[in-house]
């Protein structure tokens, strides 16, 4: 009987402890799960506001791409003013050249005709010719003067369309 009662209170002790035990470790599972919704509550915050910067990022570098572009877009506007002033120029000179020309080439005419009717009259043929050769050097070298203004009015006009 005391054998008995004896095993009976090493079986309750036995089992308090082992419930104590049970009891500390679920203990110990409960400190952890609260433990790991904790941290794992902070990472979640930190994602969130790591998130939010992100989105506030790019929605300032959306800003100043849009800013730059509209900065490009007034400086490439700019330049396609700046390159139609230029051809506009060409123009003129190009037609106040043909004018010149024009004027010049009616004056020299005129200028080698009454020469060259001097000439013949006097006799002095040589002095005609001197000045035929002039008139076709200066004509020449206008006409060469109003070629390359055409060709520079022209290769500005295809840049402009090409660049347009």
């Amino acid at each position: 009987v005391l054998q008995a009662a004896q095993a009976q209170h090493d079986t309750a002790a036995l089992i308090a402890k082992l419930e104590e035990k049970e009891a500390a470790e679920e203990a110990v599972v409960a400190e952890q799960e609260a433990r790991w919704k904790e941290e794992r509550a902070a990472i979640e915050a930190k994602h969130e506001q790591d998130l939010a910067a992100l989105v506030e990022q790019k929605e300032v570098v959306i800003v100043q791409m849009r800013a730059e572009q509209a900065k490009a877009e007034r400086a490439q506007r700019a330049r396609a003013v700046e390159r139609f002033k230029m051809i506009g120029r060409l123009a003129r000179q190009t037609n106040l050249l043909k004018e010149q020309q024009e004027r010049h080439q009616q004056t020299q005419l005129a200028t080698v005709s009454m020469k060259f009717r001097d000439a013949f009259f006097r006799g002095a043929i040589h002095r005609m010719q001197q000045a035929q050769v002039r008139l076709g050097e200066q004509v020449r070298s206008l006409t060469a003067a109003l070629t390359e203004a055409q060709a520079t009015a022209h290769r500005l006009a295809e840049e402009n369309a090409r660049l347009g």
